[in-house]
């Protein structure tokens, strides 16, 4: 069902959105130029780097737990595959919830008072606790409260970083730029992240969940450190 309605909505798209030609003299940019399009000081701009550096690493811990899921419900927890993949849909019902709710209570009580570090402290200690208690779980039952605290931090954080990068963009005349770069920062480590898992994942003979999941937590709570460090917004 949701591939026939992504090719129903595509279809749709195609035909009622016009594509035009670019305006004369528009140039196209080198493959060169559009990467150096990228490059911004972090000296000059340190608050809103921080900011990144936080996505990044916060995002590098989650991914963690987002590639790695399946296999410790299957290594560890003992479930067929088949039955890891219903117990999935489950967990990814609740964290769903979860994940809704906190991005949208906790950007709508940031904007409130007008605060965004506190938001962001309490959103990465929810992650870096769920992916504590995940990595020890003895049970399905105890793995879905890790999953369900990581989710809400996880909305909180994304909703509340969000508008603290917004708050911080260097040059307000090249947000698109500035925006381009901050979602970089989260999409780059889910490249990297399944890289670096299998040495992880190695070590005592594996596969370690209980360390990946740990590394996990301790990248996720960088976050604080970053945003503490960030003198612009309260």
């Amino acid at each position: 069902l949701p591939v026939v309605i992504f090719g129903a909505v595509s279809v749709l798209f195609l035909l009622t959105v016009r594509d035009e030609p670019a305006p004369a003299g528009v140039r196209v940019p080198s493959a060169s130029a559009l990467v150096a399009g990228f490059v911004f000081s972090p000296r000059k701009y340190p608050d809103f780097s921080l900011v990144l550096v936080g996505k990044f690493l916060l995002q590098f811990g989650f991914t963690f737990f987002t590639t790695y899921q399946l296999y410790v419900l299957v290594d560890r927890l003992g479930f067929t595959t088949e039955q890891a993949g219903q117990q999935l849909a489950v967990v990814g019902g609740i964290s769903l919830v979860a994940m809704m709710s906190f991005a949208v209570g906790g950007g709508m009580l940031s904007d409130r008072l007008r605060r965004r570090k506190p938001f962001v402290y309490g959103a990465a200690g929810l992650i870096a606790v769920g992916l504590c208690i995940a990595s020890v779980a003895p049970d399905f039952t105890l793995y879905i409260v890790g999953g369900t605290l990581l989710a809400a931090g996880t909305g909180a954080f994304n909703s509340v970083d969000l508008a603290m990068a917004t708050d911080l963009l260097p040059e307000q005349d090249r947000a698109g730029k500035y925006m381009s770069i901050y979602y970089l920062a989260s999409s780059v480590p889910a490249t990297i992240a399944p890289f670096v898992a299998p040495v992880i994942l190695a070590v005592g003979g594996g596969p370690n969940y209980t360390l990946l999941f740990l590394f996990g937590a301790m990248l996720a709570a960088g976050a604080i450190i970053t945003t503490w460090r960030i003198r612009s917004v309260r």
